[in-house]
């Protein structure tokens, strides 16, 4: 299914195979889409993108394939939402292809199978992260990241915890002004909270409250909604 909205300036694809047949059988400038959202589609092919000469958001939600490196970089792209993306029929472990969004500012990565982001320090002016993976336990790269502004995580079940030493590197960033990581595990919860008093007493944390674990609170949910 194919949605336009916003004067077609932002295009939701909920098959892959639709969008490419309309692309075939009908006139559609591509080059005033503003914001892409593909769900729930196996892709292999990402030559359209060239054609979005005014993107500035991107989202990929339950999508697959196995040529994710072939993504065109655009100088235009603001907003990037990686949610539920597979490669060879597993979590995809590598997104050094968001190095070729270099004016990228937000980044909303979930469920992926990464256990690092080092592109993530290439990006200058990305200011703003929100992430949820369970392997991913490197942060160092955001250590570099020269305009981090903001850093919202969360883990999302029980029988996983994220040692809170791992945050140390984002807590060394001298841009950071905000930061919360939840997690439902108590010892790592008191020893993040000591470490942001350590590092960087004077930043927003939490940014709000986070009752029972749950990411509701106004300020945060505005972020996250930037990503779609």
């Amino acid at each position: 299914m194919v949605t336009l909205k916003n004067n077609n300036t932002r295009l939701e694809l909920h098959d892959i195979k639709s969008f490419e047949k309309l692309f075939r059988e009908e006139t559609f400038d591509l080059s005033i889409v503003k914001e892409l959202l593909i769900s729930g589609s196996a892709i292999d092919d990402f030559s359209f993108i060239n054609q979005m000469a005014s993107l500035k958001k991107l989202a990929f939600l339950a999508c697959k394939g196995n040529s994710w490196d072939s993504i065109p970089g655009l100088d235009t792209l603001k907003v990037l939402r990686l949610h539920n993306i597979k490669q060879n029929k597993e979590y995809i472990k590598n997104i050094d292809f968001i190095a070729k969004f270099q004016n990228l500012e937000y980044i909303y990565l979930k469920m992926l199978g990464i256990e690092a982001f080092p592109a993530l320090a290439t990006l200058d002016k990305l200011h703003t992260v929100c992430c949820s993976n369970r392997k991913l336990n490197d942060y160092s790269s955001l250590e570099y990241a020269k305009s981090l502004d903001t850093f919202i995580g969360w883990m999302e079940t029980d029988n996983h915890r994220t040692p809170a030493e791992a945050f140390i590197p984002i807590l060394k960033n001298k841009s950071l002004t905000a930061f919360q990581y939840v997690q439902r595990s108590n010892v790592e919860e008191k020893k993040l909270d000591a470490l942001v008093k350590e590092y960087c007493p004077d930043i927003t944390s939490p940014i709000d409250s986070f009752p029972n674990g749950v990411l509701n609170n106004e300020k945060t949910m505005s972020i996250i909604a930037n990503f779609f």
